[in-house]
């Protein structure tokens, strides 16, 4: 069985401008908090940034280290094979006409322009970079592994 409420005009006025205050001073006190933040939220926020950059500095810490090492690697490296001497050297033509070259040992890359004899040589199978003597007078691309 439903209630019915009598009121007069100016009381249900009343009521919807207390209803639209408590409304409006709820917004309020939302808009408070979103423009202030909540202030745990904002140390959350800040610890997270800290990480971030912290993480980030020892990332490329690393970075840096693995790059020493693989320099220090190929620097060390005779390209050759203690037991005959052999270069541990192959390579392969690349579709824009250059050759890189890779030690199986340092993992070293050198990337040089054959001549034109040389290079359809290697395309057609007639020449091996297999144990080819890397260049002297390039400076090898290094490699981290």
């Amino acid at each position: 069985m439903a209630e019915t409420v009598t009121m007069t005009m100016e009381q249900f006025q009343a009521l919807i401008a207390q209803m639209n205050q408590s409304a409006v001073e709820g917004f309020k006190e939302a808009a408070k908090i979103i423009v202030r933040g909540d202030p745990e939220e904002a140390e959350k926020k800040e610890a997270l940034k800290i990480r971030k950059k912290e993480s980030r500095e020892q990332l490329l810490m690393r970075i840096a280290e693995a790059d020493a090492a693989a320099m220090a690697r190929v620097k060390s490296c005779t390209h050759t094979r203690p037991e005959d001497g052999k270069y541990t050297t192959g390579g392969q033509p690349n579709n824009d006409g250059k050759v890189r070259i890779l030690c199986q040992r340092c993992l070293a890359v050198w990337t040089i322009t054959p001549s034109p004899e040389n290079l359809r040589a290697l395309l057609a199978g007639d020449l091996s970079l297999q144990g080819i003597k890397p260049p002297e007078n390039i400076e090898p691309q290094v490699v981290v592994a």
